[in-house]
C-alpha cells in the first residue's frame, strides 16, 4: 500500500512539473515572440522605372518585364504594375512584346494579368508584324501563353479580325479566336 502511495505520488510530481513546463514554455514564447505583422492594404515596397529579365535554364533572356511603378503586396502574393512592357523571348523567333496601362503578377505562378489598352505585337525583320488589341489579357510568360475572354481586334499586314476571345499559343504562333469572329482580307 505505501509502495503504490509512493507511485501515485511520484507520478502526481511529474506531471505536475511536467504541466509547469508546458505553461512556462508558452509564456516565454509568447512574451519573446517576434509581433505579427499586420496585414496592410499597403505595399511592403515599391520600385520605380525598372526592367526585370528572367532567364532560362540556359542563361538566355526569356522574358523581360518593364514597368514605371511596381508595388509588391506580400499578404496578397501580388506586384501590381503601372505603365508595363513584357517581351516573351523565343529565338531565333522575333519577341512577342505586350503592353498595358496596367498589371498584376501573381508571385505564387508568375501569369500576369495585363489591364488597360494591352497591345501586343509580334514580327519584324522580315516577318509580317501581327498586332492585337484588347481590354484585358492574361499571358503565362513560362508556357509561353495568353489568353481573353473579351473583345480581341488583330491587324496583320494583309488584313483585319475581330473577335471575342482568344487563346494564343506564342511557342507556335497559333492564335485561337473563340466566338462571333469577323475580318476583312486584302488579296494581293
Amino acid at each position: 500500500m505505501k509502495r503504490r502511495l509512493g507511485f501515485v505520488l511520484l507520478l502526481l510530481a511529474v506531471t505536475g512539473v511536467a504541466l509547469f513546463s508546458r505553461w512556462l514554455l508558452e509564456t516565454v514564447e509568447e512574451e519573446f515572440a517576434p509581433p505579427e505583422r499586420a496585414r496592410s492594404p499597403s505595399p511592403d515596397y515599391t520600385l520605380e522605372t525598372f526592367t526585370a529579365t528572367v532567364m532560362d535554364a540556359s542563361g538566355r533572356a526569356a522574358w523581360r518585364l518593364q514597368a514605371l511603378e511596381l508595388e509588391h503586396f506580400p499578404f496578397e502574393h501580388e506586384l501590381h504594375l503601372q505603365t508595363l512592357s513584357l517581351d516573351v523571348f523565343r529565338p531565333p523567333a522575333p519577341p512577342w512584346r505586350a503592353s498595358a496601362r496596367r498589371g498584376r503578377i501573381h508571385t505564387r505562378t508568375r501569369v500576369i494579368d495585363l489591364k488597360g489598352d494591352v497591345k501586343v505585337t509580334h514580327g519584324g525583320d522580315g516577318v509580317p508584324r501581327v498586332r492585337l488589341e484588347t481590354p484585358v489579357l492574361t499571358i503565362d510568360p513560362r508556357r509561353r501563353t495568353a489568353r481573353t475572354d473579351a473583345e480581341v481586334v488583330i491587324t496583320h499586314p494583309r488584313g483585319r479580325v475581330e473577335a471575342v476571345g482568344l487563346r494564343a499559343d506564342m511557342n507556335t504562333g497559333v492564335l485561337k479566336l473563340l466566338a462571333e469572329v469577323r475580318g476583312v482580307y486584302r488579296v494581293r
